[in-house]
């Protein structure tokens, strides 16, 4: 986890992606269902760095069992662009989030 996290802060969005399972499962807040695979966390991904293109990600805790693991990280940056449907164009900080993906 901390190589894929090493790449998904040089923005090497291949190989993070290199890192997760097939099947993996994509659980965000405010959105009502799993998203699952490769593929689409590729594409959220793009679509989150172009939305927050001065983004900061820090991972602060790990957690594994057995063959699970669980994160716990904070994304700073200034929302600029589209992101979860959100079309508001107004530059504004994101406010700490913090976020537990299945992984």
């Amino acid at each position: 986890m901390r190589d894929a996290f090493a790449a998904l802060t040089r923005r090497d969005i291949a190989a993070a992606a290199e890192f997760l399972s097939p099947d993996f499962i994509i659980n965000l807040a405010g959105v009502p269902h799993q998203m699952r695979g490769r593929r689409i966390w590729r594409r959220n991904s793009e679509a989150f760095f172009k939305a927050f293109p001065d983004i900061q990600l820090e991972a602060q805790d790990m957690f594994a069992a057995d063959d699970r693991v669980a994160v716990r990280f904070r994304f700073t940056g200034t929302h600029t662009g589209e992101f979860l449907k959100s079309a508001d164009r107004k530059a504004r900080r994101l406010p700490k989030l913090r976020t537990v993906p299945h992984c």
